[in-house]
């Protein structure tokens, strides 16, 4: 059975190691957590395309070993409507492992607040947070305010990505183009 190390030496000890011929001693348990919504084939961070990201970040880490895979198809956008990620939460509570890896931090929450809250969970759980494409290391000042960046730049983006729609959706109802190809319930097309 793996014991509970010091994750952020743990984790140093296994970059550094990376860069140098010593084996590692100390074990660190990752867990992956990947999420897409439910237009995933329209979309360049398919579950595909975050594995193809995270089995080579955790390969280039000797003694990083995968500990768990949670993986949200459809999510919510509220981290509380999200099952895989609440028992990715509960798991981490109870010591399962000691480093959570996501391919981009917008992957995790687009919504600062909850960014910060779950990442702080996280860290009291002693268990750190990672990305794959996005360096940042939560332990210090610095890589605290990178996260906080990263998390308000996610939120604003999909700020953008609503407004986007809301402005398409009026542009096409005032040109009287319907917003799908279905016939609403109880109506049917006049092709008169």
């Amino acid at each position: 059975m793996s014991r509970r190390v010091n994750v952020p030496a743990a984790v140093a000890a296994a970059e550094a190691a990376a860069t140098s011929a010593e084996p590692v001693l100390e074990t660190v348990r990752v867990a992956r957590y990947r999420r897409a919504s439910t237009d995933e084939g329209n979309q360049p961070y398919s579950l595909e395309a975050q594995e193809q990201w995270l089995r080579p970040y955790i390969d280039g880490h000797p003694g990083w070993v995968q500990a768990g895979d949670y993986v949200e198809r459809g999510s919510a956008k509220d981290v509380t409507g999200r099952p895989q990620l609440q028992q990715l939460l509960r798991d981490a509570a109870s010591g399962k492992f000691d480093l959570v890896l996501v391919a981009r931090i917008d992957r995790w929450s687009r919504n600062l607040a909850d960014l910060l809250k779950t990442v702080d969970f996280l860290i009291g759980h002693k268990v750190a947070f990672h990305s794959a494409t996005e360096h940042f290391d939560t332990s210090t000042p610095m890589g605290k305010m990178t996260l906080q960046m990263l998390g308000m730049f996610a939120e604003f983006e999909r700020g953008m990505i609503i407004d986007r729609i809301i402005r398409g959706n009026d542009a096409k109802i005032s040109l009287g183009i319907p917003l799908n190809s279905r016939v609403g319930f109880g109506l049917r097309v006049d092709d008169s």
